[in-house]
Parts: C-alpha cells; structure tokens; sequence
C-alpha cells in the first residue's frame, strides 16, 4: 500500500485478494514458488505477473514502476475501457464450452468452474442449454 502512495497510484490500483478479480498479479517470489495453483489461474487468465524478492518497501515500488511502465497506455483507459470485462466474459464462455466438450459429453462427468460474477454465469447458463444439459 505504501509503495501505491509513494508513486501516487491511489486512483489507478485497486488491491483485492481474490486472484480472480485480478487484472494484474504482484507476488513475492517465494510465495509464488511454493504455490504453482497461483501460477496456473494467473496463466490461464493470461495475467501478467510481477515477482517483488521481498516485500520491502524498495522491491514492490520497484515492481510498481516497471507495472506502470508495461501498462501505462491501459491505465489511462481503464475507465473508458470495457474490454476487461469482454475479455472474462469470452473466457468464461470459452472455459464452459471446452468443459462440456471435452469433459461433460465425452467423459460424462460434471464439472466445477471458475466463480464469476452474476452476468457472465448467466451467459455460461445460456451456452449450457445450448448444449441442451442442465
């Protein structure tokens, strides 16, 4: 959070905890080591990560700055922009479809997906009467 201040970030980043709502993810490198199911959302979600090798005050300003700077053009837009919510909703549409393809209808068995919100789980509803399961 200081770091965020520091470069005077308040209005751009948001912190969450919950990986799934992330656009971006800063981690320690220890801690994304000893977790690879952190590694594989991010890369499903194809998020960029940025490793920090302590959680000094130095390092994560420091992978701040190289995050603004790799996304600086997106920032400006992030209010304007609605792709980051066309780009999960077409991700989650294609996590449906590949599930009931290659799991639901060839192996028969049910599937668990990613939590998301109310909207795009309708839209996954629609594709699953599509394909005329339940």
């Amino acid at each position: 959070m200081q770091g965020i201040k520091k470069l005077k970030l308040d209005d751009e980043v948001e912190l969450t905890d919950n990986i799934i709502e992330a656009d971006v993810l800063l981690a320690q490198q220890a801690k994304i080591k000893k977790n690879p199911r952190i590694q594989a959302v991010a890369r499903a979600h194809g998020m960029p990560v940025y490793v920090t090798k302590t959680s000094s005050l130095v390092h994560v300003t420091k992978a701040l700055y190289e995050l603004i700077s790799d996304h600086k053009d997106e920032l400006k837009n992030s209010e304007l922009d609605d792709s980051s919510n066309s780009a999960e909703k077409t991700d989650a549409l294609e996590e449906a479809r590949i599930a009931i393809e290659h799991v639901v209808i060839l192996k028969g068995e049910a599937v668990e997906l990613l939590p998301r919100p109310p909207q795009i789980l309708s839209a996954q509803m629609d594709l699953i009467h599509k394909y005329q399961l339940e």
